[in-house]
């Protein structure tokens, strides 16, 4: 819990100066002791990039990835709209729907706005 919070503090500045690097590490750290949230706080980073890190967006996906198969449905979401846009893996609109409909079921408000809109376009 305290690596995680740390991290937080890093990527956020919360009463020290922001360094995205450092909270990618202590993420690492949660991660490592299966922190769910630190994996998809990765996700977030790897897809961006920082300072020494180059924008990863199959890695971004994969955190996410296993961040939502451990249940967290903000990762779900994530999972999904990756499928959607072939963002770090191969466009699959099936996958996109399965995972984006979890999320919708763990009231992801962002899901189901995603699963309406698509719905309307395919009307």
């Amino acid at each position: 819990n305290a690596m995680f919070h740390l991290a937080f503090c890093f990527e956020f500045g919360d009463g020290t100066d922001i360094d995205l690097k450092q909270a990618y590490e202590w993420y690492g750290k949660a991660a490592e002791k299966g922190d769910p949230i630190a994996m998809e706080r990765m996700g977030y980073l790897a897809g961006m990039g920082f300072e020494g890190m180059e924008p990863d967006p199959e890695l971004s996906f994969k955190l996410f990835l296993e961040s939502a198969n451990m249940g967290v449905p903000s990762s779900m979401y994530m999972v999904g709209s990756a499928y959607l846009t072939g963002t770090g893996v191969a466009a699959d609109a099936i996958e996109a729907g399965k995972w984006l409909r979890l999320a919708a079921d763990n009231d992801v408000p962002e899901a189901r706005e995603l699963l309406e809109n698509l719905s309307a376009i395919q009307r």
